[in-house]
C-alpha cells in the first residue's frame, strides 16, 4: 500500500440520518496521493443479523471520486432499500485506488466501516 487509509469524519458512527434531507458522507483528505488516483466510496446496506451478530451487507454502490472530493451526496431514493427489520441500517467505506489497465487497484488500504441508520 503506497498511502494511508482515509479517515471518516461523517455521519458518525451510529448516527441517524434523516431521508428526507440531503446527507453527506464526509472523510479527511490523504496525503502523499497522486493527481491520478481517485477514492473509491462504497455503500451498502445491512440485509440480515445473524443471531451471533455478523450482518450480512449488500453492497449497492461503488463510487468514484477525484482527490481534490472528499464528500459525496447520498442518493435518497436509495434510503428505502435496507429492511425496517434490521433498523434500516447501513454501511460505508472509503479507500483510495489507482487506475491501471487490469482496472482498479487499491493503494491503500480501507477506511474502518461505519454505520448509520438512514430513517
Amino acid at each position: 500500500m503506497r498511502v494511508d487509509a482515509p479517515r471518516l469524519r461523517s455521519p458518525e458512527n451510529g448516527a441517524a440520518v434523516s431521508c428526507s434531507s440531503e446527507g453527506i458522507l464526509n472523510w479527511g483528505a490523504v496525503p502523499s496521493t497522486l493527481a491520478a488516483d481517485i477514492y473509491l466510496v462504497h455503500l451498502g446496506y445491512v440485509n440480515s443479523i445473524a443471531a451471533d451478530g455478523t450482518e450480512e451487507v449488500i453492497w449497492v454502490i461503488t463510487q468514484q471520486q477525484p482527490m481534490g472530493k472528499t464528500s459525496w451526496s447520498l442518493d435518497n431514493d436509495l434510503c428505502g432499500l435496507a429492511p425496517v427489520t434490521d433498523g434500516k441500517q447501513w454501511r460505508w467505506y472509503v479507500e483510495v485506488a489507482e487506475k491501471t489497465a487490469e482496472g482498479l487497484q487499491p493503494v491503500s488500504p480501507a477506511s474502518p466501516t461505519w454505520g448509520f441508520a438512514w430513517q
